[in-house]
C-alpha cells in the first residue's frame, strides 16, 4: 500500500541529521518529509559529469575540494559542490 506524500509524517531538519548519521540508505528531507534517495538520468549524470569536470581543476588548484554528490548538504538542487576551508570530519 502506497501513501500520498500528504499523509507522510514532517520531521525537523535536526531529527533528519540524526535519522541519517545511522541510515543505512541515503534518504534526502524535502519540505520537512523524509524520501528515498533515487537515481539520476543518464542526461543528468552526463551534464553533472561535465561540470564537475569544469570546476574540479580551478577548485584544487585554490584549495578546495570538488565533489559529485554524496555529501550532505543543505540547499534547493545540489549536484556538484565545491568545499573550501577544513573539512568538518578531519581531527
Amino acid at each position: 500500500m502506497t501513501r500520498a506524500a500528504d499523509e507522510l509524517p514532517t520531521v525537523t531538519f535536526d531529527d533528519f541529521l540524526r535519522a541519517e548519521s545511522t541510515a543505512l540508505r541515503r534518504h534526502e528531507l524535502v519540505g520537512g518529509r523524509v524520501y528515498a534517495m533515487a537515481g539520476g538520468t543518464e542526461r543528468h549524470d552526463l551534464a553533472t559529469g561535465l561540470v564537475y569536470e569544469a570546476l574540479a581543476p580551478g577548485a584544487r588548484t585554490a584549495g578546495c575540494r570538488p565533489f559529485l554528490g554524496n555529501r550532505l548538504v543543505r540547499t534547493d538542487d545540489p549536484d556538484v559542490l565545491v568545499v573550501c576551508g577544513p573539512a568538518v570530519d578531519r581531527l
